[in-house]
């Protein structure tokens, strides 16, 4: 018996262990799905499994993935990849993190420019119970927004849920939308943190004093104004302060002896450099434009062995000093450069490259300007840079092949031309315009400006190596000028009273103030706070709140401002402060300006971008100079553009831009307006920079090849809706983004935005792109503003930038007057002159709109200056003529109930009933149809547009999108401007007119075009599409279901005719395959002909990539070796079991034991016949690719019989009684 027990045992133990080791091995042999094909793909790609199934047991393996720019949404499935420690998903499209809650040896995680606008709403705090992670990034989630939502919000803003991930030690949080970062006080255990790019309120990081692990911290462009929190931080040995241009205080640096790389350009440092006396750890500095003129700090750390190559420990120096006044020393001297000569050539990466050399002087740079808004003006009346030299001795010199320059690593930028000299004890005049001319007025023209916010000016001698003169860069302020007094000396100074061409006579002043500190700045606040104002020591603040500048006449700044709520008022308010500082001398500050949109629930309260604009009142409404007074309105000019104040905040409160512009008074008839339209000129004598470097227009991208979305504008447009400002404020928006999909010309970006000008309600404006040559620069990359001819009208006036082309478009008329185009030959010429694509599009587009104001009016078109027509030229350079749309205001229905009746054939001829069409206007569309392959194009690409662009569903959807856009606003604005006696229903009774025009439009233009082209009879095509994601079929080379977020019911309809072919083309998404049309109407490969009423049904199969023949060798045999420990458990539990039984049963049971076990038996068979037919067919395999119950039976119940078999006879045990 014993010995049975220890069999039976064993048995037990055998069985036990075998069926753990199969359920081990079932569970890592079960394929894993994954709902995201990309992140499958990329999977695949990690292991190297291309078409296998990729089970539980392979993904265990992997512990590191990159899946960086896969496109991926989805992450179910990753959660079986239980030993990841490293995965990379930048560049994708997440959308949900919980797959990854559970994987707990994760230790870094990459989420940088995801998408990610909210934490919440990806399920980010299900991560909070992943202990070992380490490293996150969250850098750069920018979700470019659906130009029809007006909220705008498209980057991470709030950060409370990282407040219980305590374990990180990295974290980045780069360019983000996060004014709150306190909710990060609790990751006291960080080493290294990115907070840099977010419009952190106020600056405040205090906090960070607690975080005394920190060796890495970059605080780039984070509006910092103190580090005070930065004394506790020994452990730091990177420091970025880059743009923090507000810092006052920097002697908590200069106990941070462990520094190695110090990075802080543009932050005014230039005063205090003596605080990184004691940094001799650095290896790496960038003090870029922060003020420093002594170097002797940075040459001691040089002598000491910082900053510079150390080959042995293979450490490579790394240095930036340009754009900082530094100057030039005479040989000798101890001064300028000095102190580093004799190291300068030990740093790897060293800016300058290399120090101008000594100055052997005889000409001086005497004075100059950087910002010249209205001292002297050159012969075409411009307000240029300029730069004056003085000979100070008896003889005169002749200057032809010196140098000027504004570039220390371009020395010799500019020659001075021939036959120019500069008397004895004289002075001469340079513009430093860019222009790189001869003016009438004698006076040369450099090929450079001068930065206003500064630049080094150079006279270089002929040899173009020996420095005559230098003078540092210096920031300069707008109507000063910079230079030596007296003439000729070494001290330098500022002049509030420039002397071009003559003598330095004014006492002037030693340095420019810094702006004044605000407490708050510029934004959204929920309830009144108290403002305190800061200014450097021994200066005062002068201050407005009218958004006038403020003067030294101006309240002089003694304590607290009051910032109260203004927004609930009935037209709202906002409450701006502009403050300068005044220093002994009477000098004065650049100007501070900060708005301040004050009231509960602010945050929700603004649909569109909010846009504070101020200057003085006078600049707009005084009799002489106001641009906005009667009867100066009308004015154009450089005389009649003023300074501004410009300010935009986006709908959640972020300061996008902030600049001083010009503004002018824009438009035609609608200057008489209340609410005017506003043009915007950025301009080097207003601000620092002479763009505007911000995306108005988010997603806006340049055309051509080239994917870089378009963030610089030279001009910018506040337009008032033109003649549609008393009726809807959209309509030319709404018209313009019915075409900008079509062909390549190119329509306005508009983005709509609520103003307020010196602190009052102005309304809603439209943000609108300015059509002139910088437009053209920034639309088509790599167009030369000064290489363009932009020409108006049909009389083709000369509008903007070149005049040099206006001969070649007058020379094609003539030579269309002379030829015809009736001729094929003719039609193929011109076409090397003009884009006959793109004007087709424009013509197509206006006739449709129903633009009464044109063609008559409103006529723009432009070409890149060419020797001759280059076929292979890039997007916009092939010296071709092209047309602009603008100004659409009097489409749809504008003014008359008849515009949706316009005769098409009133463009193609002369005139239309009720309007006069100069004959200039159409000359070339008429000439262009009596070419037979432009008038078949031309009526084909019409009905084509009609029925998809133009197509009524697609037209409304259009018009619902603008509707809920501006409709929360409108109420305000009707009132401001009391508009229909501010009723709301009228304005929507004007969209109902528009919804009408949509309807009936298309209808109208079709029975034109048949009268006018005898199109025949006209016939549906329906496309009926359920799946709209695996395919669509293209009617012409086009998508009907290209605007996705349009509800067609899947099923498309469109109108053509008996003389119009029809080119039918399905198209398949990637991973899918068309296999034919429903019904089998056609062929697959059949080209369908459509001359009646169709519809056609396309069906899209997914493209089946499984295969099982081909399995990975190492997968296959454990599957195998998995199979057969199975059934070979199931034939040893059979045989057990029924040995067992039949061991212990009494003889009387031992027949019944033998009828359950022979009919398990069969009913086992019966049940798997349909498995055992298969087995038939597919054979082995089928044992070795899928684990079948029913096959466990069969061979458990086999056992069984076999047990049966076994012996059963024991040795007889008598008892015997003692």
């Amino acid at each position: 018996m014993k010995r049975i027990v220890i069999i039976f045992t064993g048995l037990l133990i055998f069985s036990i262990a075998f069926t753990m080791i199969y359920s081990y091995s079932y569970q890592m042999s079960q394929a894993v799905q994954f709902e995201d094909e990309n992140l499958e793909e990329v999977i695949r790609d990690e292991l190297s499994v291309p078409e296998d199934d990729l089970t539980v047991g392979m993904l265990s393996n992997v512990t590191s993935l990159e899946a960086k720019g896969a496109d991926i949404t989805s992450l179910r499935g990753i959660e079986h990849l239980t030993e990841l420690e490293t995965l990379d998903l930048e560049d994708n499209f997440v959308e949900d993190v919980r797959p990854l809650q559970n994987l707990s040896e994760l230790e870094i995680l990459n989420l940088r420019n995801n998408e990610i606008t909210s934490l919440e709403a990806i399920h980010f705090d299900s991560l909070r119970g992943l202990e070992n992670l380490k490293e996150l990034s969250l850098r750069h989630n920018v979700k470019r927004p659906d130009p029809d939502d007006g909220s705008y919000q498209y980057r991470i803003e709030d950060i409370s849920i990282l407040a219980g991930f305590t374990s990180l030690e990295k974290l980045s949080l780069r360019d983000n939308h996060i004014q709150d970062a306190t909710p990060l006080n609790t990751l006291i255990n960080l080493e290294e943190l990115d907070l840099s790019q977010n419009p952190l309120k106020n600056g405040d990081v205090q906090f960070l004093e607690n975080f005394e692990n920190l060796s890495h911290l970059n605080l780039r462009e984070s509006n910092i104004q103190d580090i005070q929190f930065l004394e506790d931080l020994d452990e730091l040995t990177y420091l970025n302060l880059h743009s923090n241009e507000k810092i006052y205080n920097f002697t908590p640096i200069q106990d941070l002896v462990g520094l190695e790389t110090l990075i802080i350009p543009n932050v005014p440092i230039g005063e205090h450099i003596e605080v990184l006396e004691n940094l001799t750890n650095l290896t790496r500095l960038n003090v870029r434009n922060t003020g420093i003129e002594d170097v002797s700090v940075i040459g001691h750390l040089m002598e000491n062995g910082a900053l510079q190559d150390q080959p042995s420990l293979e450490v490579e120096a790394i240095i930036d000093l340009t754009e900082n006044p530094i100057s030039v020393e005479k040989e000798g001297q101890a001064s300028g450069y000095a102190p580093i000569r004799d190291y300068w050539d030990n740093i790897s990466v060293r800016e300058p490259e290399n120090l101008l050399s000594p100055k052997d002087q005889e000409l001086y740079i005497n004075e100059y300007m950087a910002s010249n808004g209205e001292t002297i003006s050159d012969d075409e009346g411009n307000y240029h840079d300029w730069i004056e030299l003085y000979n100070p001795t008896d003889e005169s010199i002749e200057l032809s092949g010196y140098y000027l320059s504004d570039d220390e690593t371009n020395p010799t930028r500019w020659e001075i031309p021939e036959d120019v000299v500069i008397e004895a004890d004289d002075y001469i005049v340079i513009w430093a315009s860019g222009e790189d001319r001869l003016d009438n007025n004698g006076m040369h023209h450099t090929n450079f400006s001068i930065s206003r916010q500064g630049e080094p000016i150079i006279l270089m001698g002929p040899d173009g190596e020996t420095t005559i003169d230098f003078i540092a860069q210096r920031e300069v302020p707008r109507d000063r000028s910079f230079g030596r007094m007296p003439d000729g000396d070494d001290q330098l100074t500022y002049f509030n009273s420039p002397t071009p061409g003559d003598e330095n006579d004014d006492d002037g002043f030693d340095e420019v103030l810094s702006t004044p500190r605000f407490s708050h700045q510029g934004g959204f606040y929920e309830q009144s706070f108290d403002l305190e104002i800061e200014s450097d020591e021994g200066t005062e603040i002068y201050y407005t709140l009218d958004g006038s500048e403020p003067t030294e006449d101006s309240k002089l700044y003694d304590g607290v401002l009051s910032i109260e709520e203004t927004l609930s008022e009935e037209l709202p308010k906002v409450q701006t402060v502009r403050a300068v500082t005044r220093g002994d001398s009477g000098e004065l500050s650049e100007i501070a300006t900060h708005s301040y949109f004050v009231g509960r629930d602010v945050h929700n309260r603004f649909n569109f971008p909010v846009i504070s604009l101020n200057t003085d009142s006078d600049n707009l409404f005084d009799e002489e100079i106001g641009i906005y007074a009667e009867g100066n309105y009308e004015n154009r000019g450089r005389e009649w553009e003023h300074p501004m104040a410009f300010e935009l905040y986006e709908p959640n409160g972020v300061l996008g831009i902030s600049q001083n512009l010009g503004v002018r008074i824009h438009g035609g008839i609608t200057r008489n307006r209340d609410q005017k339209s506003l043009r915007f000129y950025a301009r080097g004598s207003y601000d620092e920079d002479d763009w505007m470097h911000y995306e108005f227009f988010p997603s806006l991208q340049a055309y051509g090849d080239s994917d870089e979305e378009i963030d610089a504008f030279k001009r910018i447009l506040l337009r008032n809706s033109g003649n549609d400002h008393n009726d809807l404020s959209f309509r030319d928006a709404f018209m313009q983004s019915l075409v900008e999909d079509i062909g390549n010309f190119a329509p306005q970006a508009s983005r709509p935005a609520i103003a307020f000008i010196n602190g009052e309600y102005w309304g809603i404006y439209n943000i609108r792109e300015r059509q002139d040559e910088y437009y053209l620069e920034s639309h088509y990359d790599g167009v030369n503003p000064d290489n363009v001819t932009i020409l108006e009208e049909g009389s083709a006036d000369f509008d903007k930038g070149n005049p040099d082309g206006q001969a070649h478009y007058h020379d094609m008329i003539e030579y269309i007057e002379q030829n015809g185009l009736e001729e094929d030959e003719h039609y193929q010429y011109i076409q090397t002159l003009m884009d006959v694509d793109n004007y087709m599009d424009y013509i197509i587009s206006q006739v449709y709109l129903a633009n009464s104001d044109w063609p008559h009016n409103n006529i723009r078109f432009w070409r890149y200056l060419t020797d001759e027509y280059d076929p292979d030229a890039v997007e916009g350079r092939d010296g071709r003529w092209r047309w602009l749309l603008y100004d659409t205001d009097h489409g749809f229905e504008m003014y008359t109930s008849d515009d949706r009746r316009d005769n098409t054939r009133g463009v193609v001829h002369d005139t239309v009933e009720w309007i006069l069409h100069p004959e200039e206007s159409t000359f070339l569309i008429r000439h262009l149809l009596e070419n037979d392959e432009f008038n078949e194009e031309f009526k084909s690409r019409f009905i084509d547009y009609l029925n998809i662009h133009f197509n009524t569903d697609r037209v409304l959807h259009q018009i619902q999108q603008f509707e809920a856009l501006y409709e929360d606003e409108m109420g305000l604005h009707l009132k401001r401007w009391d508009i229909n006696h501010h009723d709301v229903d009228e304005w929507y009774e004007s969209i109902d007119t528009l919804r009408y025009f949509a309807e009936e439009r298309p209808s109208i233009v079709r029975s034109y075009l048949d009268d006018h082209f005898g199109l025949g009879e006209s016939f549906e095509l329906n496309i009926e599409h359920e799946q709209r994601h695996k395919g669509t079929v293209l009617v012409n080379g086009q998508d009907p279901f290209m605007y996705e977020d349009v509800d067609y019911d899947w099923i498309w309809q469109g109108i053509y005719y008996e003389s119009t072919p029809i080119h039918i083309e399905p198209q398949a998404e990637e991973g899918y395959e068309f296999i034919g049309w429903e019904n089998d109407e056609y062929d697959k490969d059949e080209e369908i002909v459509v001359s009646s009423d169709t519809l056609l049904q396309p069906i899209f199969e997914e493209i089946d990539t499984t295969y099982y023949v081909s399995e990975a060798e190492g997968v296959r045999n454990a599957r195998i070796l998995n199979y057969i420990l199975s059934y070979t458990l199931a034939l040893l539990l059979g045989a057990l079991s029924v040995w067992t039984l039949a061991y212990f049963a009494p003889k009387h049971r031992q027949s019944l034991i033998k009828a359950v076990v022979i009919l398990l038996f069969l009913v086992s068979i019966g049940v798997s016949i349909p498995i055992l037919v298969e087995f038939t067919n597919v054979g082995f395999a089928l044992l070795t690719d899928a684990f079948s119950i029913g096959i466990f039976m069969i061979v458990f119940s086999l056992g069984g019989l076999l047990g049966l078999l076994l012996p059963k006879n024991t040795k007889e045990i008598r008892v015997f009684n003692a």
